[in-house]
């Protein structure tokens, strides 16, 4: 009975070889649980955004009416001769009113790609005559004169009335339907 010794383990562990991955998997639990959290937190968000647009029903005369009332408003800007901070914010007003109106997302594009765009055709023509007179006062590099800019006015006021004309022709189709809602269908 001699040869009976206690046994040893191979390793010496200490406290902290047998805490430490106890505390790392609490840790990545943790992190999982955030983690977790978050992304149910951002689709709950884009869920209620997607409700509260769907929920909104932008009436697109009011759209259009208030880009006229905008687009009065840069009549100063002429007045006050500030020619190129006019054409800049007038063509923003422009690609906002096709965008906000007729889900059109022209914001970043160029006079060419416009013209790729399936619009009705009187809107196109006047959008494209106005595209191009902008484009023509931009790059030509020349002064511009207040008589050029009261007359890309006027073909920005047109292009906003045959707008809301378009608007005001066409209907939804849960409009059609009798419907005094879209979330109905």
């Amino acid at each position: 009975m001699n040869d009976i010794h206690p046994l040893k383990p191979l390793i010496k562990l200490t406290i902290f070889d047998t805490v430490i991955p106890y505390v790392a998997g609490l840790v990545l639990l943790a992190l999982f649980f955030v983690l977790t959290v978050k992304i149910m937190e951002a689709r709950r968000l884009a869920k209620l955004r997607a409700e509260s647009v769907g929920d909104t029903d932008i009436n697109p005369v009011e759209e259009i009416e208030a880009a006229l009332l905008r687009l009065d408003k840069l009549r100063q800007l002429i007045k006050d001769e500030q020619l190129a901070e006019f054409y800049l914010a007038v063509t923003e007003l422009i690609k906002d009113s096709l965008a906000e109106v007729f889900g059109v997302k022209v914001k970043e594009m160029t006079t060419k790609e416009i013209e790729k765009i399936k619009l009705e055709p009187a809107l196109r023509k006047i959008v494209l005559e106005f595209l191009h007179q902008v484009d023509r006062l931009k790059f030509s590099g020349l002064k511009s004169q207040k008589e050029e800019a009261e007359e890309l006015y006027g073909v920005a006021e047109d292009c906003l009335h045959k707008m809301r004309d378009l608007t005001q022709a066409v209907k939804e189709p849960w409009q059609q339907r009798g419907l005094s809602t879209k979330t109905e269908i």
